[in-house]
């Protein structure tokens, strides 16, 4: 994918001090907030609640239009995201030229790699070394390790639910044990596989990542 040299500039604002609920962000006076329209497409707003983060992307301030990532009401795990976005180089998505370009779910890309994110990406709690200061942790002694599977084109086939693999098989009134006409039935049978084509274009990379 080629992306355009003049993208907008990336402008990050840190909110340590804000609401652990956003539902009070506007309404509770003694809370810290954000005037969504006064910022620019392409500001980057982090917000630190009390058990979780969020990471937002304006995309329309005056429309209030953004990206929102990360947190318990967005369930792709997101911890590892952030930090590939500190990458120097890193091309978030939002400044892509075209955006009908985007796979589902990609985050952004580095050099030639796109970054999707998935609730299948496998994470193993305090499975890693002694935990660094700063570093993801649950047993606060070993630090968590984060898979991320990297692939070459031609690494995996899979057969598409299309085509002759998936059928909708509908029965109108009249069929099988219905002989006065009154039922209908509508069901549908699919087949489906995936296989590894070659080991060497695949890898799997496993990180810690920054609290």
């Amino acid at each position: 994918m080629r992306h355009s040299e003049h993208s907008p500039a990336i402008h990050n604002v840190e909110m340590p001090g804000l609401t652990p609920s956003l539902d009070h962000v506007e309404s509770d006076p003694n809370r810290r907030s954000v005037a969504l329209p006064l910022l620019l497409p392409g500001t980057l707003v982090t917000l630190h609640t009390r058990n979780t983060c969020y990471r937002l992307v304006v995309i329309d301030g005056t429309e209030r239009r953004v990206q929102i990532s990360g947190g318990k009401l967005f369930p792709e795990n997101t911890d590892v995201e952030f930090d590939a976005e500190e990458m120097t180089g890193f091309i978030p998505i939002h400044t892509y030229p075209a955006q009908t370009a985007a796979m589902p779910s990609e985050v952004g890309a580095y050099r030639n790699i796109r970054f999707v994110t998935s609730t299948q990406a496998k994470v193993f709690p305090s499975a890693g070394n002694n935990v660094t200061s700063g570093h993801k942790t649950t047993d606060t002694t070993k630090e968590d390790v984060y898979c991320t599977l990297i692939f070459g084109m031609n690494a995996y086939g899979i057969v598409p639910l299309s085509g002759h693999s998936l059928e909708n098989i509908v029965t109108p009134p009249g069929g099988q044990g219905d002989p006065l006409k009154q039922r209908s039935t509508s069901g549908w049978k699919a087949m489906t596989t995936a296989i590894i084509l070659n080991d060497a274009f695949m890898t799997r990379l496993e990180t810690g990542a920054t609290a």
